[in-house]
């Protein structure tokens, strides 16, 4: 087997550690999760897949639907027109970042794209055929991001797993609103430690805490306690009702 099969094969593959901590994948039924990961597995070097259900089922030995398929992972998935064949977007940004043109398999994968008129998602998801203004832009985007997260990370009072907390939040945190409310959130999360007097060891790990929990702190309040003029407003009613 020559060099070049063996890499446009792509027989060898990275495979994303995080996908079991994304929440659309949380949200799958357990042969639908199964399903993805064969996917991510049989496609080509393209993030091409030959569609075969009935294969697709059989080795899985869970009974797939095509249509069904096609509904739960419509944001992920493109079928090809005129062609038996589904396109994984994020499949190609994924394995190779940035397509060097000289490199043989990355060639390849480009040449594959325009085969089958496959434009607009290799625009989306393939960083070497972005203008150069755009990948500055990211940069920058990069950088504002990677500074609002460090002003996080330096207020939470449990610095563990900063690098897994710092992958959470670039996914989570997306919009003006979403770094608003995860600001909010974190201001409530240390106040309620301050409240309760909470000893460091149960406080949560900040790649915890990062990782969807923050969602719970947003419009979390103090219950409300008993104060002493509860119990004097009490005791008048009892003496009154008696």
């Amino acid at each position: 087997m020559s060099m070049w099969k063996t890499e446009a094969h792509l027989s060898k593959r990275f495979f994303d550690t995080e996908m079991w901590n994304k929440r659309w994948i949380r949200l799958l039924k357990p042969e639908h999760k199964l399903f993805w990961v064969y996917l991510m597995g049989k496609c080509d070097h393209a993030g091409l897949w030959d569609v075969d259900i009935d294969l697709a089922s059989f080795q899985l030995g869970v009974e797939l639907n095509q249509e069904e398929l096609l509904f739960i992972f419509q944001d992920k998935v493109k079928q090809v027109p005129d062609e038996n064949k589904w396109f994984i977007p994020s499949f190609v940004f994924f394995q190779y970042g940035t397509l060097n043109p000289s490199n043989k398999v990355h060639f390849s994968v480009v040449q594959i794209l325009k085969r089958y008129k496959i434009q607009a998602p290799c625009e989306e998801h393939i960083r070497g055929l972005q203008a150069p203004k755009d990948k500055d832009k990211d940069k920058e985007e990069d950088k504002a991001k990677k500074k609002e997260f460090e002003k996080l990370w330096k207020k939470y009072p449990r610095k563990k797993g900063k690098d897994r907390a710092y992958v959470h939040f670039t996914t989570q945190v997306r919009t003006p609103e979403d770094l608003i409310n995860i600001n909010k959130a974190m201001n409530n999360y240390i106040a309620e430690i301050k409240r309760m007097k909470t000893e460091e060891q149960h406080v949560k790990h900040g790649s915890t805490w990062f990782n969807h929990n923050w969602k719970d702190d947003i419009d979390y309040k103090p219950p409300e306690q008993f104060s002493g003029k509860d119990a004097t407003d009490n005791a008048e009613a009892e003496r009154i009702f008696k």
